[in-house]
């Protein structure tokens, strides 16, 4: 088995990813939002074993003498309505996410509605999405400026700008950063504004105080609060205010799901197998397949229930199917881990 999987190499199961990876949910189901198909961008990392190979490759330079495993890190544009993977890219941990979702975004296609969350936007790389014509609604940091140009919804949002940031001489934007109040000078002169007109949602959500932010703050009454600013590209009568931060929660169960990638797949408090490079990006690739495989598994039992395939627990799934093959109950395949010959 060893020796078949360093023939095979890497590139086969990519392959093979790349031309089964589809969205699973029809139009008019769960997943949709009138004719928009939602999905959203996500990532996680696995440690890997802690081989000299994996070391160098997956490490990054300050951490390639410490102790800790190396980590793969992949990040994912999924479908919400079935947590199906549409694409994926893989690499060290050191690769940020942000570069991966910018090898992404030409998965994005008109008559989907994009979700993500506020470590990915960037000015520049909402853009480039917007080229794509699929509709955003990317959550973005408290800190950027988003200068009130119209209020809409009786103050519930209100349209924006996004100022080209290689205009450093934008007289607008040189006055926004100096007051740092996100309102426009009562003196500018709208000519000035150069930059994207956009949508501005911002709400307060309830969070756990076990799970603070830097954003969390409490109001007067002492409720735990945390305020987010989503930028979307969606007309507000097609997506209230109300409705876009509703929607927002989507991307939080592909986070849900996507976790299972590792635990439910691999083994709880595992970690892969492969001792080389080539062979972590195989059994990623192979991970990533049998994922998808899963789910699709998902929605065609929800399908005969008549149910939301939202409804169906991932674990439990895998765990059936897992039984099903005739696998032990530690979620090994053939050949058995004991004396199995890690490549």
């Amino acid at each position: 088995m060893t020796k078949a999987r360093q023939r095979l190499g890497k590139d086969p199961l990519e392959e093979l990813f790349r031309r089964t990876a589809n969205p699973l949910a029809e139009e008019g189901g769960p997943g949709f939002i009138g004719d928009l198909r939602v999905v959203s961008f996500d990532g996680k990392t696995l440690p890997v074993p802690d081989s000299r190979l994996n070391r160098e490759h997956f490490s990054s330079q300050s951490h390639k003498e410490t102790a800790g495993y190396p980590s793969v890190r992949v990040v994912s544009l999924v479908e919400s309505g079935t947590h199906a993977t549409i694409d994926a890219r893989i690499g060290p941990a050191s690769t940020s996410e942000q570069k991966l979702v910018d090898d992404m975004i030409p998965s994005l296609k008109q008559g989907m509605l994009c979700l993500a969350d506020r470590s990915f936007p960037s000015i520049d790389r909402f853009l480039r999405a917007m080229e794509t014509r699929a509709q955003l609604a990317w959550r973005v940091r408290n800190d950027w400026i988003l200068p009130v140009v119209d209020v809409l919804e009786q103050g519930k949002s209100y349209m924006s700008v996004l100022v080209d940031p290689k205009k450093k001489h934008n007289y607008a934007r040189r006055q926004i950063q100096r007051k740092r109040t996100g309102n426009l000078p009562s003196d500018y002169d709208p000519k000035e504004l150069v930059g994207t007109p956009i949508r501005v949602v911002e709400a307060w959500v309830d969070k756990p105080r076990e799970y603070p932010t830097s954003d969390n703050k409490k109001d007067w009454h002492g409720a735990s609060g945390e305020l987010i600013r989503i930028i979307t590209t969606v007309d507000p009568e097609i997506l209230t205010a109300e409705e876009v931060v509703a929607l927002y929660a989507q991307r939080w169960e592909h986070e849900t799901a996507f976790s299972y990638l590792g635990p439910s797949l691999v083994g709880k408090d595992r970690i892969l197998r492969s001792q080389s490079p080539d062979m972590v990006y195989q059994e990623m690739w192979a991970l990533l397949l049998v994922y998808n495989a899963v789910c699709t598994t998902m929605k065609s039992v929800a399908e005969l229930h008549n149910a939301d395939p939202d409804r169906a627990s991932f674990k439990t799934a895998a765990v059936h199917i897992r039984n099903h093959l005739g696998a032990d109950s530690r979620g090994d395949f053939s050949p058995s881990s004991q004396g199995r010959q890690a490549p």
